[in-house]
């Protein structure tokens, strides 16, 4: 067994989906990892539930509920109860703000074991304000190393105060022998994958999340602008088309009604409008009146705004059936 196997190492996530999980696997190749997972439901990240363990260990603090209801009190309880039977020689957190991943920094200063910060935030992606900064350099300040995504998310690290040599890249990677095997079986299946959602011939293609943060109004607005431009200097060419695609859970079929928190709709009703008029409203981008999402460099548009966007030719109304919306 390698020194690096001999490491116990829990790793904390607010809730493990599908690239958690090829992560971990790969992370246990090399050392004892364990996924503490705060709970196997949120209201976020709606995916069905990825169960079992594959070379490494699993503890879930919450079984059937939110982290949300659980008080703060008892979610620490948990925690330590977790890391006082693992008792790890590292514990690894994701970001700054869940509170299960606070608890496990508490019990590590507790104990002088050390603490590895995971990050895939920037300075430019979301307004920021003073004094939460500074809580962020208070953290970091209690982290031995962090794992980030890439260079702008080191950049950010180090402008909080850490030294750039205790931090390390490679945080937001994908299991790329999955996406080699399936990308070769569905461009085996390309006609009857594209006849079931109902694709056009040329499309640009994003999946995301249909939230605020996301910022899928300004793609929208990108979008109507090429359209416009397209149409202005070569008329005669055939037009790209935009598919905006997310995958859904099982846990929202049949939900059309059910809204969240922010008053959204977790998916669109099926629906069909011209917007080359620029009316109507799409309610497969939540809107969030209580505040824009703003960064340093822009403001993002979303739901109403976006879509009065002059650019468009058409919405296309299978969204709810078939997990996209062409534009």
């Amino acid at each position: 067994m390698s020194l690096a196997k001999a490491n116990k190492v829990a790793v904390f996530f607010h809730r493990l989906g599908p690239y958690h999980f090829a992560r971990l696997r790969a992370a246990g190749q090399l050392m004892a990892a364990t996924a503490i997972e705060a709970s196997n439901v949120d209201e976020v990240y709606c995916w069905d539930q990825v169960a079992g363990e594959d070379g490494f260990k699993r503890i879930t603090l919450c079984t059937g509920e939110a982290v949300r209801t659980l008080p703060s009190a008892e979610l620490a309880q948990r925690v330590y109860s977790a890391l006082d039977q693992l008792k790890p020689e590292v514990v690894v957190i994701a970001g700054w703000a869940q509170k299960e991943g606070l608890a496990g920094m508490q019990w590590c200063m507790s104990r002088q074991i050390p603490v590895v910060i995971m990050s895939d935030s920037t300075e430019w992606d979301y307004f920021r304000v003073p004094w939460k900064e500074w809580v962020k350099r208070r953290i970091l300040g209690l982290c031995s190393a962090a794992f980030v995504a890439g260079a702008p998310h080191l950049d950010y690290l180090v402008g909080l105060g850490m030294d750039r040599e205790r931090i390390f890249l490679g945080f937001d990677t994908v299991d790329n022998s999955y996406f080699k095997v399936k990308s070769a079986e569905a461009k085996g299946q390309r006609e009857h994958y594209a006849a079931e959602a109902g694709l056009p011939d040329r499309y640009f293609l994003t999946t995301a999340r249909f939230v605020q943060k996301k910022n899928l109004g300004r793609l929208i607005d990108a979008f109507g602008k090429y359209r416009q431009l397209a149409r202005e200097r070569n008329p005669g060419d055939l037009l790209w088309s935009l598919v905006l695609g997310k995958h859904f859970s099982s846990q929202l079929k049949g939900v059309h009604n059910k809204k969240h928190r922010n008053g959204s709709q977790p998916h669109a009703a099926p629906l069909e409008q011209d917007l080359e008029s620029g009316t109507g409203e799409c309610p497969a981008l939540p809107r969030q009146p209580s505040r824009p999402y703003q960064s340093h460099h822009h403001q993002g548009k979303t739901g109403k705004r976006a879509m009065r966007h002059r650019g468009y030719e058409r919405w296309n109304g299978r969204y709810a059936q078939n997990q996209c919306c062409i534009c």
